[in-house]
């Protein structure tokens, strides 16, 4: 095993506990300059800092790819670094997130949408496919593009674009199957107000609702 004598500690060690420079090891040994680094920044750290700023807004995108790369091969550290980095500036962190919240209420609508989109059709065609399979309804393969149109197209009762979910035509608990001939968008409220009835009885229990209302506005 090739042995250096490192200068600072005098000490004979393996070659592998020097740093290489040229495939060469330096006269100091990784921990004798260790601990000189952290001497040297708390004797200087202004400077430090200020060299270091400077540094990285040169060479800001070679950093970047930098920590891209070692991130890609190293999950298991990067994970790590980031939960203690999280926990040991949580407050800071915190501040930061709720500030950003503040001045970007567009950009996490956007967000939020796009989350919904992605996630919400998935979930709801397990939901749909276990209940309509629980009561032997038929359950037939609705595909993710057929989905998100369903979600992004507009209420078909209201016309509103918010909170758009999928209702069965024809509802699982009166023997509707699951399929896309049986689906349709309609917003949450619409859907809630529906729920297992039929098109027709929905739309007389609205006409119902509405002669009603009428009525007492003119009693009172």
């Amino acid at each position: 095993m090739e042995t250096k004598t490192c200068t600072k500690c005098q000490t004979e060690k393996s070659v592998d506990l020097f740093h290489l420079c040229r495939n060469k090891p330096i006269a100091v040994c990784k921990e004798c300059k260790k601990v000189y680094g952290r001497q040297y920044y708390i004797d200087n750290k202004e400077i430090v800092k200020i060299k270091r700023a400077a540094y990285q807004k040169a060479h800001r995108s070679e950093q970047y790819e930098h920590l891209k790369k070692w991130r890609k091969n190293n999950p298991e550290k990067s994970r790590e670094a980031g939960r203690r980095q999280y926990a040991e500036n949580i407050e800071h962190r915190r501040a930061v997130k709720n500030a950003w919240k503040l001045q970007n209420p567009e950009a996490i609508k956007s967000a939020l949408e796009r989350y919904r989109l992605q996630h919400l059709p998935k979930m709801a065609e397990k939901a749909h496919k276990y209940r309509a399979r629980k009561r032997s309804n038929g359950v037939y393969q609705v595909s993710e593009k057929e989905l998100i149109k369903l979600y992004s197209s507009p209420c078909i009762a209201c016309g509103t674009t918010e909170r758009v979910t999928v209702d069965h035509i024809i509802p699982i608990v009166r023997g509707g199957r699951h399929s896309i001939g049986n689906l349709q968008p309609l917003c949450l409220s619409c859907n809630s107000s529906k729920n297992a009835k039929t098109m027709a009885e929905w739309k007389y229990f609205l006409n119902t609702e509405r002669t009603q209302n009428g009525a007492l506005r003119s009693c009172n």
